[in-house]
């Protein structure tokens, strides 16, 4: 599967390649940033989860009497002063103290949290010193009462219970009042927050895509430059120079002096060049001009270099040739002081034929001038060593 992704991917442009990768990363983004409004919609004020939340404290609020607020313990005193039951009325005076237990729990907690300071005079002094004298009262005067059964003292006891109650439920009423004004800035606040949160993520999230669309084509224009076209084209002409094939026509863009392709285009003419002017030497020497050689200092760097001792293996030769026929033209001058060079190995052999052919024209030469010397001595019975000899020597 790999292999087949990687070959659908070499087929495409540079810049199609990189906008799969910038489609890729938009799709990523556009997901994460679906997901993450999902989740702020869900989880923000408001949102569903907080309204079940909200819904779930409401219900518990409606059906549960707050600690902090002593409703339940003034209805306890009201049906304490309404019974003569006196199991009920134990079960009742327990209760009472629990309650009263609860309340001064929950007073101590609030005393550890960071309220503002009208919300917390509201709550931790208006609303417990009306709520501190209404339990005093019911343990100094209103239980007493009802535990010896004096009924004018305990509805007495209650009256004053009564004052006490009604002025921490109107602390506790400024509480309400605040903490709801405190609820609704709150969500206020948290609602605009979470409205430029968003507003900066589509942002981030805009300015991203931008500049990842911007950045793909800077690179892919910036390797093109460099490459000097699309990589599939670079390496076509890399392979066909490898294999020695210099014929591919290279196009280089307007103003291209530095990229592989021109680089390879120029390496190409720089062959091209070399292989023609040695074509051109193979023929003049062919043609029986071999003293051509090549014009070296045109050709650069190793090409130069190469040019140079092609033009000293044509010098060389050039010079044993030259050498063979000045020693031939003195042999048929008759002039044998002189001998072929010692040439070095395989041209040993050109050495050895030009010492066989100074040997044998000396012999002919020795014999003709032993029979010329015999003739004149008036001795013809003198004769060549013909078997010395092959072909026209021996004839």
């Amino acid at each position: 599967m790999s292999k087949y992704i990687i070959h659908q991917l070499q087929r495409l442009t540079i810049k199609k390649q990189f906008m799969v990768i910038l489609a890729t990363l938009v799709i990523g983004f556009a997901l994460f940033g679906y997901a993450t409004f999902k989740t702020m919609a869900t989880l923000n004020v408001n949102g569903t989860v907080y309204q079940g939340i909200v819904q779930d404290k409401g219900l518990i609020a409606d059906v549960s009497p707050p600690p902090e607020y002593i409703v339940e313990s003034y209805l306890v005193a009201l049906q304490l002063a309404n019974t003569t039951d006196p199991v009920e009325t134990s079960a009742l005076m327990s209760r009472f103290k629990t309650l009263r237990s609860e309340y001064d729990a929950r007073h101590d907690y609030w005393l550890t949290q960071a309220l503002d300071p009208k919300l917390s005079s509201s709550l931790l002094k208006d609303s417990y010193t009306p709520a501190q004298a209404f339990y005093a009262l019911a343990e100094q005067r209103f239980l007493p009462s009802i535990q010896s059964g004096d009924r004018d003292g305990s509805l007495a006891g209650l009256q004053q219970m009564r004052r006490a109650y009604d002025e921490h439920v109107k602390a506790i009423d400024e509480v309400v009042k605040h903490t709801t004004a405190r609820v609704a800035e709150d969500e206020a606040q948290a609602q605009a927050t979470i409205r430029w949160y968003g507003i900066g993520l589509a942002g981030i999230f805009t300015l991203i895509v931008v500049m990842s669309a911007a950045l793909t084509l800077l690179v892919s224009r910036s390797l093109v430059e460099q490459l000097g076209g699309e990589p599939a084209y670079a390496a076509e002409a890399v392979k066909r120079i490898a294999i020695g094939d210099f014929t591919m026509d290279l196009d280089t863009s307007p103003g291209d002096k530095s990229s592989l392709v021109y680089r390879l285009k120029k390496m190409q003419e720089a062959v091209n060049a070399f292989v023609s002017s040695q074509n051109t030497i193979a023929q003049h020497h062919a043609g029986g001009m071999i003293s051509e050689t090549m014009w070296a200092d045109k050709f650069p760097g190793t090409f130069g270099t190469a040019a140079h001792q092609f033009n000293e293996l044509i010098g060389s030769q050039l010079a044993v040739n030259m050498r063979v026929v000045a020693v031939i033209t003195e042999y048929a001058k008759g002039n044998f002081c002189i001998d072929m060079d010692r040439l070095p190995g395989e041209q040993a052999t050109i050495t050895d034929a030009m010492d066989n052919v100074k040997k044998t024209l000396l012999n002919v030469s020795n014999e003709l001038k032993m029979l010329c010397e015999a003739g004149a001595a008036g001795d013809f019975s003198k004769r060549c060593e013909a078997n010395k000899y092959e072909f026209v020597y021996k004839d």
